[in-house]
């Protein structure tokens, strides 16, 4: 019984799942160890908003797409709705992780390879996104 319990959340939702923890992780680690900062993959965010802004920003993301995932086998409502919120912000982070490594590519004369596994990510999280909001259910 117990593997129909975990298989059923994780029929469908498995990147959302993949992301959101090691998000979580990331974020921890972030403020345990602070010269993760420095890290070239996330130059554009932590610029942006700073290193403890880009730790918190990556747990809370993190939470609330396992809160989303849960909250969607539980209402096809608000769970969608979460869901693609958070994978729309999800996409930004990889697109900054994407364009920070292709300063990198730039200034190393060639191409990272974390620029097509973010890249990729980066659009697998706007389907992600599209395809929750079509999951909405206004009648319940």
């Amino acid at each position: 019984m117990i593997r129909l319990k975990i298989k059923h959340p994780l029929d469908g939702r498995l990147l959302e799942w993949a992301v959101s923890i090691p998000l979580i992780l990331l974020g921890i680690s972030m403020l345990l160890w602070n010269k993760i900062f420095h890290g070239s993959i996330l130059r554009i965010l932590v610029g942006s908003i700073g290193g403890i802004g880009t730790a918190v920003v990556f747990v809370a993301v993190g939470l609330f797409g396992i809160a989303a995932l849960i909250a969607n086998g539980s209402s096809l409502k608000i769970g969608p709705h979460i869901r693609s919120v958070t994978a729309i912000i999800r996409a930004v982070i990889w697109m900054s992780f994407t364009l920070s490594m292709a300063e990198v590519s730039i200034a190393q004369g060639f191409p990272s390879p974390m620029v097509y596994f973010f890249g990729s990510f980066t659009m697998a999280e706007l389907y992600i996104s599209y395809r929750a909001v079509l999951d909405v259910r206004s009648d319940l």
